[in-house]
């Protein structure tokens, strides 16, 4: 019966390089070479996850070790878009299941333990794939080939032209990871800068960073939390990858401690992972919710936009980065799949499971449209209604590649 559920399954799937083995040995092969073969440990896990046909449970018992996955994980990641196709439950119910728990209280002790289940994981850990500079967020590419670290270099300064910075500008990143932003935005742009964090250890090596940069008396490194900001204190804001931590119920309360410390006629840049509305129940992304950036939650771009016109900010430009998100999350696979033997050293063997089906995962998820990711600008008019920014768009756009 397990052999003839096996092939009823997988019968429509469009490459047919799998092979499934149940706990007994039996082997159920398309294919001489298989891309990669699925290991089922018992007949229990078997039976859920072939009754539930959920993406996310394949990857939750992948990591607990009830499901193995021999072969290419890259391909075994892609096997989430088959499986959303196919799935028992009917697919007509859609929703918005990364908002589920949006009504959720969430306090400061709990964004801090959340941020710090994933930030503090290891320094050492993320230098393995990230760029030199440690941007831990979407990369801006000027063509599919580009350096990683070029991109992310352009990414920044993506931000910095959005925001008009000028020399002297107070500028603010909430949620700075290990500094390139405020470090880029001061040694290009001559701004003063303060980077907050919840993470104690990327605190400690942003600081770390700024005082090689010898640039202590122009930026400073805080662990604030968002509320705690002060009154009409910065001329531009940047808030990079940081509200996916806030909580969809308390988007409110975020765009007002922002509004509350920009000044009049100062800009905004929330730059943030959207899902399209409608997306299918099961479409895997709890899986990155729960095991990966726990307590994170994802909005739909018009629910954001809406929350930050009703706190009186104003919209200038929006812009969907989503090619370049799975373009990054490619070069991070790649490099991370080059060093796993280290990583292997520094990490739990159930986070490296995790990672081995995040990261390609996560790619596939931007390359199919199943979630994306936006650039917002927006401005605080003055009581005049004018902002500091430029007239024409183009002047805040880097120059096409030669």
């Amino acid at each position: 019966m397990a052999r003839a559920l096996v092939e009823h399954v997988f019968a429509d799937h469009p490459t047919k390089r799998l092979a499934v083995r149940l706990w007994d040995g039996t082997e159920v092969s398309w294919g001489s070479r298989p891309d990669f073969t699925l290991v089922f440990r018992d007949r229990t896990t078997f039976g859920s996850l072939i009754a539930s046909r959920d993406p996310s449970a394949f990857a939750q018992a992948y990591i607990d070790e009830r499901l193995d996955i021999e072969g290419d994980l890259d391909a075994a990641a892609g096997l989430a878009t088959y499986l959303r196709a196919v799935r028992l439950a009917p697919l007509g119910h859609l929703g918005h299941p990364l908002r589920r728990a949006a009504a959720r209280l969430r306090s400061h002790a709990d964004d801090a333990r959340d941020v710090r289940a994933h930030y503090d994981l290891s320094d050492d850990f993320f230098r393995l794939f990230l760029d030199e500079r440690m941007v831990y967020s979407c990369a801006y590419f000027a063509h599919g080939e580009q350096p990683l670290g070029e991109a992310q270099e352009r990414k920044l300064d993506l931000v910095c032209k959005k925001l008009h910075l000028r020399p002297g500008d107070a500028f603010l990143d909430v949620g700075c990871g290990w500094g390139a932003l405020v470090l880029w935005a001061a040694e290009h742009y001559g701004v003063r800068a303060r980077g907050i964090t919840l993470s104690p250890r990327q605190a400690e090596t942003a600081r770390e960073r700024v005082a090689r940069a010898g640039l202590s008396t122009q930026v400073t490194i805080e662990e604030r939390d968002y509320a705690d900001l002060p009154a009409a204190a910065f001329d531009k804001i940047a808030s990079v990858g940081m509200i996916e931590h806030v909580g969809i119920a308390h988007y409110d309360r975020y765009f007002a401690a922002l509004d509350r410390a920009l000044r009049p006629g100062g800009l905004l840049l929330n730059h943030g992972i959207t899902q399209p509305p409608g997306t299918p129940e099961h479409s895997g992304g709890d899986f990155v919710l729960r095991c990966v950036f726990p307590g994170a939650e994802i909005d739909v771009l018009s629910h954001t936009l809406t929350v930050m016109e009703k706190r009186g900010f104003e919209i200038l430009d929006v812009q969907s980065l989503r090619p370049h998100y799975a373009l990054t999350l490619r070069e991070w696979g790649r490099r991370y799949a080059a060093r796993r033997d280290e990583a292997a050293r520094i990490v739990s063997r159930r986070v490296l499971r995790t990672w081995d089906l995040y990261l390609p995962g996560c790619r596939r998820a931007f390359e199919e449209d199943i979630v994306s990711v936006h650039q917002i600008l927006a401005a605080k008019p003055a009581a005049n209604g004018a902002w500091r920014a430029p007239l024409a768009r183009e002047e805040t756009m880097l120059p096409a590649p030669a």
